[in-house]
């Protein structure tokens, strides 16, 4: 089966970095149970927007492939060691981290079609670039019993 050309949701971002994004072995997949940080509500606008989007001049003298992280979504195979990266931020950068990436956990799934990710680190982490309708993000709901 051939899978049709995913239409990603920054291409017009994508289009002005020297290199390619996102880049070649990233791939569309299909996961049950993904995590992402949020914040207290599913509907604040900044759950799904990207670290990029949020703080652009923190990007000003990045590389192309740190734009390119920034571009994605942060997203983990594993609960528990979603929790654990995001402990050891918090013990790292200090209490801000709550404004910046959030105070919850949600739970979604991803398809095939909602856009393409890379592979998964030892964290338990890996970038997502999500297609243009963003629809991973309709999937997602907090897990209430899981405060950061």
């Amino acid at each position: 089966m051939k899978l049709e050309k995913i239409k990603l949701a920054f291409e017009s971002d994508y289009e002005v970095l020297k290199e390619l994004c996102p880049p070649p072995e990233y791939a569309p997949i299909h996961l049950e149970n993904v995590y992402r940080w949020v914040f207290a509500t599913i509907e604040d606008s900044r759950n799904f927007q990207t670290q990029y989007h949020k703080n652009p001049k923190r990007f000003q003298n990045a590389s192309d492939a740190r734009k390119c992280e920034g571009l994605a979504l942060s997203m983990f195979d594993d609960l528990e060691k979603a929790k654990k990266r995001f402990k050891m931020l918090a013990d790292t950068i200090g209490a801000g981290v709550y404004a910046t990436l959030g105070t919850n956990i949600a739970k979604g799934f991803i398809t095939e079609k909602c856009g393409l990710n890379s592979n998964t680190d030892e964290f338990g982490h890996f970038n997502h670039h999500p297609a243009e309708d963003l629809p991973a993000q309709k999937s997602f709901v907090i897990l209430e019993d899981e405060k950061l």
